[in-house]
């Protein structure tokens, strides 16, 4: 079976033969099952076949013959999927005097013909004749579509929209440099645009569209060989063809289609062998192709031997390579022979050179891993010889490239994630409650036996305690060095661990998430020995220190003044950070060092806080947070001596928190306290340290809410900053009177900011963050093209929570962003209850109803669920008509409705996650422009 070719012809005859019996004794052909027609069109027998239409029988044939001539459009779609072009065709069209060209083959009725017509010109180098012939294709195909009633099947819809979508390669040439940059300009484009469109097509109907582009891509290979192209003429189409079989086989691998997947890289291999490209390389790639769709169609064990088979074949093959490269025998600096100029298969002369044997060893590298994985799923083998034999070797191997590759960050990652992984789990392990008390109980009895001994004044009684006394050392001593062992196991997958995650996220941002992981096994490993080895000096320089900034709360709330590992790393990663980005980092450092600013109107917190905790931890707490804003003023000293301009925008925002922290404690004069919410406007009083802002503004204020872009280190541009502010500020309302300010920024937007005081906003700005991250996994994980298609394209926005900014600037202060354009659910409601239901109790009456029901303590569960049910029973649902009211048309009523849907599933699911109360109707809002809440 080691030819794949002859496997597979003997497969089908024999499957063939077996089919002709069946249906000579009587048996009927499967409309889905297996087709005679198919089978001798792969065999090869397709001169024996008649082009009859599939409308032209109109009952099942009785015959073998008439069998192949039912199937006639079966044996097109075979014969052009296989590039066999010796079947007799109807022309496509035929020239009329004065009418130009008029289709013979209707591309609705007869769409497989119609394409094999096609791809039978572009095959013969008949380029004129076949772009015209796609165009007219194309035009009555619509033309027919749009008269008479739907394809029959939604394959055939779709296999004229094929033409239409590669239609730019019927009549890209590739006989001249000029028209090769072409033809490889135009694959691109086409590659591209069935990417974007593989998670909408249904999978009948993208199997004709990568087949007709497979077909063009295959005759392309052809006459680039038959016309001795050399060098990097031939590799780049021979390189498209293969990106184009990789997208097939992974939309075919998507849909479940795993013999259409397997007959790519069948196509795929069959068609480098005849034109002298099956190389070093790409045999091992098709291997690998091939194990991955096995291991995804369920044959996982055959998956893992077919790889770990060609890895003892590829070790011993680079071992070789290496050595006779090492000894000079192979030219290191030569570039690969084209093998369409000699027409010899490199693998058969074992013709290496340094290039390919670092591609080899990339695809090595991935051949291990891979198997590492599978077997990690499977539980094969035992974690330290999966890091021994596969995970640890893929490093090593990927440490002999010089220049990192897209494979790299790849297998990094999924290091990275193994070390994790066993990192935890050894730790859990290492931590279970039952395996520490069993020690502790062993080392108990062993102190309790020593004891006896020493008090026994007994020769026998002494001997017999004696006995028990070695065995419980030799348990006791078994568990220690176990314990050793662990801890030592431990500490190594820690360090592999971290150095794999910031070796990833330092090559790559294809697994920018990683960072969580990174950061969480840092702070909860703190105080291990083993990670202040793994912490040297400039242990995260090779991280951008962007891809901190999300998690920039919990790394400024670690920092401290101690000089152990773990605190240097966390110092040295927060400096960097607010060099390199000052208006995301800054805010943070300078809450830290305001943290006890404004705690003089806000005693009765701290009186509680003391109460439940001891003295003793409010001592420790108080050390910490004075620590914690010791580091924060280094921080900004260090920082702000660096150069002028860090200096210059340390001092804008210095100055820009100590007026909003002013602004947030200063008392509401009288006379506006009892004015209506949003009414009046507040004058800021003259000694007020925002006025003194206001009148001399410097330029670079910058706008607290708006949160820039993380573009380059030491970018500004997209920063906005602060134009002009109001002179004063109005009320929002509730018992501390938060202040509404509002500000013009540099970008032209106007901008509201709610100024809380005698409010901790730490928490709210963690649950934003929160938010954020969520929002960045949905997006990484393709969540938001979740659902049908039709969803997909009619939903205005992706599924994502609504978030604003929230910047404490203070323990008791901090600004928040004004959301423009909601209202409260409860508001919408108590403006709509009479209009929408005028009969019903209002919804005070019904929340008092449920009130009384719940303080009765003699009431049961079943009574307050019928209460409930009786309640919701008086209250039909109201909230269709907000739809009607805002969104006038039929097109913005769905996308709206589709939107709130959405936005309402995601908003309780991370509610639910993370715990978050306090959910009722005047907490909620709803945007009157989104439908979001």
């Amino acid at each position: 079976c080691r030819d794949t070719a002859d496997w597979h012809t003997l497969l089908l005859y024999q499957e063939a033969a077996s089919a002709s019996q069946q249906y000579q004794q009587g048996s009927q052909l499967a409309s889905d099952g297996f087709e005679i027609g198919d089978t001798l069109v792969s065999l090869g027998l397709l001169n024996a076949m008649r082009p009859t239409s599939l409308g032209d029988s109109g009952s099942k044939p009785s015959s073998l013959d008439g069998a192949l001539a039912y199937n006639s459009q079966a044996a097109y779609g075979a014969s052009w999927r296989l590039a066999k072009w010796d079947v007799p065709a109807v022309p496509l069209a035929q020239s009329t005097t004065g009418l130009g060209s008029r289709m013979l083959l209707s591309p609705v009725d007869r769409p497989e013909e119609a394409l094999y017509s096609l791809l039978r010109l572009r095959s013969n180098g008949q380029l004129a004749e076949a772009a015209s012939s796609a165009q007219e294709f194309m035009a009555s195909a619509s033309a027919v579509a749009a008269i008479t009633e739907p394809a029959s099947s939604l394959q055939e819809a779709w296999s004229y929209r094929a033409v239409g979508m590669l239609q730019p390669l019927f009549s890209a040439r590739t006989c001249q440099a000029q028209s090769l940059h072409e033809f490889l300009h135009t694959s691109q484009i086409v590659s591209a645009l069935l990417a974007r469109n593989r998670g909408t097509m249904p999978a009948e109907a993208a199997e004709p569209i990568y087949q007709v582009n497979l077909t063009l891509h295959e005759i392309a290979v052809s006459e680039a060989s038959a016309r001795g192209s050399t060098g990097r003429e031939g590799d780049s189409i021979f390189s498209r063809y293969k990106e184009a079989v990789r997208l097939a086989c992974v939309t075919a691998r998507q849909a479940h289609n795993w013999q259409s997947s397997m007959n790519h890289i069948f196509r795929l291999r069959a068609t480098a062998k005849s034109v002298g490209y099956l190389n070093n390389t790409l045999e091992p790639e098709l291997r690998l192709w091939e194990a991955e769709t096995l291991w995804e169609a369920g044959n996982r064990a055959l998956a893992i031997e077919i790889l770990q088979s060609h890895k003892r074949e590829m070790e011993h093959t680079l071992q070789q390579a290496r050595m006779d490269l090492s000894s000079g025998s192979l030219d290191g600096a030569a570039m690969i022979v084209s093998p369409v100029a000699t027409q010899q298969t490199p693998a058969a002369t074992q013709n290496w050179s340094r290039n390919e044997l670092e591609a080899a060893t990339i695809l090595m590298s991935r051949i291990i891993l891979t198997v590492g994985e599978w077997s990690d799923q499977q539980r094969r083998e035992r974690p330290a010889v999966l890091w021994a034999e596969y995970f640890n070797k893929s490093a090593i191997l990927l440490q002999e490239i010089n220049s990192p590759t897209a494979w790299t960050g790849r297998a990094l990652h999924a290091l990275a994630a193994f070390a994790e992984r066993q990192c935890v789990e050894l730790t859990s392990t290492r931590d279970d409650d039952s395996t520490t008390a069993v020690r502790k109980q062993k080392a108990r009895e062993l102190a309790a036996c020593q004891q006896e001994i020493a008090r026994t004044s007994s020769t026998t009684e002494a001997q017999r305690l004696r006995g028990i006394l070695r065995r419980l050392e030799i348990q006791v001593s078994n568990d220690q060095k176990e314990l050793a062992e662990l801890r030592s196991s431990i500490g190594g997958f820690l360090r592999m661990a971290i150095w794999s995650f910031v070796k990833c996220l330092g090559c790559t941002d294809a697994f920018d998430n990683c960072v969580y992981s990174l950061v969480s096994l840092i702070m909860t490993n703190a105080r291990a020995q083993e990670l202040q080895r793994a912490l040297t000096s400039g242990a995260m320089d090779d991280v951008p220190s962007r891809k901190f900034l999300l998690l920039v709360h919990q790394l400024c709330a670690r920092l401290s003044t101690e000089e152990d590992a773990f605190h240097q790393t966390i110092t040295q990663l927060v400096t960097r950070m607010a060099v390199e980005y000052p208006y995301h980092t800054m805010y943070h450092l300078f809450a830290l060092r305001n943290a006890n600013r404004a705690l003089s109107s806000s005693a009765s917190s701290k009186i509680s806080r003391k109460g439940s905790l001891s003295a003793l931890q409010v001592q420790e707490s108080e050390k910490m947070e004075e620590r914690r804003s010791e580091a924060a003023t280094a921080i900004l000293t260090s920082v702000s001596s660096q150069s002028p301009d860090l200096c210059s925008i340390a001092q804008a925002i210095n100055e820009l928190c100590t007026s909003y922290i002013d602004l947030a404690v200063c008392p509401v004069p009288d006379k506006f306290k009892n004015s209506k919410a949003g009414d009046s406007l507040v004058p800021f009083s003259s000694r007020a340290r925002i006025s003194k802002l206001i009148k001399d503004l410097p330029p670079n204020i910058p706008v607290l809410t708006a949160t820039p872009r993380a573009d380059a280190p030491c970018d500004y541009m997209c920063v906005p900053f602060v134009s002009s502010i109001a002179a004063g500020y109005s009320l929002a309302g509730g018992i501390n009177l938060p202040k509404i300010l509002r500000i013009v920024g540099t970008d032209g937007k106007r901008y509201k900011q709610l100024v809380k005081g005698k409010d901790d906003l730490r928490q709210d700005a963690i649950i934003q963050q929160l938010f954020h991250v969520i929002n960045r996994f949905m997006r990484s994980s393709g969540a938001g093209s979740a659902g049908s298609a039709c969803l997909a394209s009619s939903a205005p926005s992706s599924l994502r929570l609504r978030t604003y900014q929230v910047v404490p600037l203070t323990k008791r202060c901090g600004v928040l962003q004004w959301v423009d354009n909601t209202m409260p659910f409860g508001t919408w409601f108590q403006s709509r209850e009479k209009r929408y239901r005028p009969n019903a109790p209002t919804m005070s009456q019904l929340r008092a109803t449920i009130h009384d029901v719940h303080k009765d303590k003699e009431v049961t569960a079943q009574q307050k669920l019928e209460v409930f049910e009786r309640v919701c029973h008086l209250a039909p649902p109201v909230f269709r008509f907000f739809f009607y009211e805002q969104f006038y048309n039929a097109q913005g009523w769905f996308e709206h409705r589709e939107t709130y849907i959405r936005s309402a599933a995601v908003s309780s699911m991370a509610g639910w996650v993370l715990g978050i109360g306090d959910r009722h109707l005047q907490n909620i809002l709803v945007d009157r422009a989104t439908a979001e809440l």
